[in-house]
């Protein structure tokens, strides 16, 4: 059950809830919020930052079911936002972010939303979608929560379409990677799940985390998602790559940071060694 929120974003949560279910739309939580609920909260990591934001996908056939959501969303507790995603809950001034996925994208995982004929990728969506948690709100009433796995997809994705000016995505993306095997129910599966895949090799161990969450992204994700944060990896498992720069410490010296790069270029090649295994365990089975 969902417990960890302050009384405001539980009332905006449940507000938002409600219109979805009178609609029979199950919606799920992505972004920063998800990983304080799914990982950060339950684990007891200290979030990096926070954000007042809330960002929801939700599978739909058409854009008149967004429509209809998004009319008697403001109709009723929220009020339109500045995009056409966005509403703000009228009590507590919380912005919730909802996009749609599903049938409506057509074969790109694209979204071209109809009045500002704005192009949004939706890619792994789909993915998460199929594998995310279900949890009880106090009302009895569910939402589902991306895994952090497939969150760390979501967030490579992300940065791949926009860039170096915004960090955070890289950022978020290596706070789960950091600490992916710590959970006691990881840490047993990483032991578990990859030992037979390295009888030779005990130096895998000091790298559970990055290998783990590689080995859960190439299990979870479809061909073509996977084809998608190839390059992104591929970039960040290179120690001449710029965008580095955003997950080095800028205290230290230049030692110090050269000794980051090493090890963070290094988990992004176990990231993929952990992505190549569980393709190819799954081409056998």
């Amino acid at each position: 059950m969902i417990e960890h929120l302050n009384e405001l974003e539980m009332r905006a949560l449940l507000d938002l809830v409600s219109v979805a279910e009178s609609l029979k739309i199950p919606l799920m939580l992505v972004g920063a919020n998800a990983r304080r609920l799914a990982f950060d909260i339950p684990f007891g990591f200290p979030s990096p930052r926070t954000t007042e934001d809330w960002d929801f996908a939700a599978r739909m056939p058409n854009w008149d079911v967004f429509a209809r959501i998004y009319q008697q969303a403001v109709d009723g507790p929220f009020r339109p936002g500045d995009s056409a995603h966005r509403i703000i809950h009228k009590d507590t001034g919380i912005l919730v972010d909802l996009v749609p996925f599903g049938p409506l994208t057509g074969t790109h995982e694209k979204i071209h939303w109809p009045q500002s004929q704005q192009v949004m990728s939706v890619l792994g969506f789909e993915d998460a979608c199929d594998s995310c948690v279900h949890e009880k709100l106090p009302n009895g009433m569910e939402i589902g929560i991306v895994t952090p796995s497939l969150l760390a997809v979501l967030k490579m994705i992300a940065y791949a379409e926009r860039g170096e000016q915004f960090p955070r995505d890289l950022q978020d993306l290596w706070f789960i990677m950091e600490r992916y095997a710590r959970p006691p129910a990881h840490e047993n599966r990483a032991f578990d799940e990859l030992v037979e895949h390295f009888p030779d090799d005990e130096t895998y161990y000091e790298h559970l985390d990055s290998l783990l969450l590689g080995w859960d992204i190439g299990r979870k994700c479809r061909p073509m998602t996977l084809a998608a944060i190839q390059p992104i990896i591929k970039e960040l498992s290179s120690e001449e790559s710029p965008r580095i720069e955003a997950l080095l410490s800028r205290t230290g010296d230049e030692e110090d940071r050269e000794v980051q790069r090493r090890k963070i270029t290094s988990e992004f090649g176990w990231l993929q060694t952990g992505i190549a295994l569980a393709t190819t365990a799954s081409l056998t089975l």
